[in-house]
């Protein structure tokens, strides 16, 4: 998936960097509070925000562009109106603390939908919707598809198609960093970083290390 895309190619650029990198998943909220107060020295999958660059170097280089999709029921009906005209008929599942962008954060920000349950992680939001709890929930796709074939339930689940056009409906795509804190790295650190990226990138193996995880 796209968590074990980034977290490969983050420790392989840091390897060339000549730095041993150690990498722990926990939830995203307390990972952002971690760089802030500087118990951790980067977060991998961050989205640029003001807010973060107040506490976070971000590269030039990004490692992974997100693009994200609502996911319903199989079986269930359930479609989104061109701009989100239709989001008050649905309750929807979201991660905390991510930062969704484009036309999701519209509509989060003028409470557009009919009630939003806001929970720990996607594995979450998958058993959740399962369960019957929330119409929908929004995630990335290759991060969802993945995560609910480990878990058994793929055959589950399916994207949310556009009403207008019944093709599935990408709602937004984001560059996603790895962001350092500025309370422990450098500046320094973080353009070396980007550059090594960029060569990797350039070089192959990025496309080299993503072929394992499609």
């Amino acid at each position: 998936n796209s968590t074990g895309r980034n977290v490969e190619v983050a420790q392989e650029c840091f390897k060339r960097m000549g730095y041993r990198s150690v990498v722990k998943i926990i939830p995203w909220k307390r990972a952002l509070i971690m760089v802030e107060k500087g118990t951790a020295d980067a977060i991998i999958d961050a989205a640029y925000t003001k807010e973060r660059a107040a506490y976070l170097f971000y590269p030039d280089e990004e490692i992974y562009i997100e693009q994200w999709f609502a996911f319903k029921r199989q079986d269930d009906p359930h479609t989104l109106d061109q701009g989100l005209a239709n989001a008050n008929q649905y309750t929807v599942g979201l991660s905390r603390g991510f930062e969704y962008g484009g036309l999701i954060q519209e509509a989060i920000n003028s409470s557009r939908f009919k009630h939003i349950d806001r929970v720990v992680d996607n594995r979450m939001n998958i058993r959740k919707l399962i369960g019957d709890r929330f119409d929908m929930f929004i995630g990335v796709k290759l991060t969802i598809l993945n995560l609910s074939k480990q878990m058994g339930v793929q055959d589950q689940i399916s994207v949310v198609n556009q009403t207008e056009t019944g093709a599935p409906y990408l709602l937004s795509s984001s560059k996603t960093y790895v962001a350092f804190s500025k309370m422990t790295m450098t500046r320094e650190i973080t353009s070396l970083f980007s550059s090594t990226l960029k060569s990797m990138k350039q070089g192959g193996t990025v496309r080299r290390i993503e072929k394992k995880y499609m």
